[in-house]
């Protein structure tokens, strides 16, 4: 056996403050005290309720979307107008949208327990979702200009160069 293997060791607790202290030796049970209450911050039945609130809602949630997606889906076979899935489809996007980001307001704002922080989370997901905008309008002129290119290069393979005069 190694010398070390022989040592006897020793954990010593220390309360450095004495019996006058008025802190606990013992670490916090997790429960705010007079000066955190009023924070932003709940109590643990307050904290499990608002998670199975979270959990209810997410799971009600893609339910609804998966039932409201399917009734548009229908729209076109039902009515023979594909006009009014497209224009069904697009609202239930919209309403996506912007749910998704009053969503990322109010986790925003319970984060930090004040408005500040909810309007910053609605900031946020405006922001992201202009940025996703901007890049589907990129995306979209990109396939367009790529689309003229191939146009003109079927004229010229055509023989015909669009500057034809009659």
């Amino acid at each position: 056996m190694s010398e070390y293997a022989e040592r006897p060791y020793r954990i010593i607790i220390e309360n450095a403050g004495g019996l006058q202290s008025n802190k606990s030796p013992i670490a916090n049970d997790g429960s705010p005290s007079d000066s955190e209450k009023g924070k932003g911050l709940l109590t643990k039945s307050q904290a499990r309720a608002f998670m199975t609130g979270i959990t209810a809602y997410r799971q009600v949630k893609g339910y609804a979307n998966q039932i409201i997606s399917f009734e548009h889906s229908m729209v076109a076979l039902r009515t023979g107008s594909n006009e009014m899935q497209e224009r069904a489809q697009f609202a239930q996007k919209v309403f996506n949208d912007g749910l998704g980001i009053l969503e990322s307001g109010v986790v925003a704002g319970l984060a930090t327990g004040n408005v500040v922080g909810f309007v910053v989370g609605v900031g946020v997901g405006l922001v992201s979702k202009g940025i996703n905008i901007m890049q589907n309008q990129i995306r979209i002129n990109t396939e367009r200009s790529v689309e003229n290119q191939s146009i003109q290069l079927n004229y010229i393979r055509a023989g015909a160069r669009g500057s034809r005069q009659l």
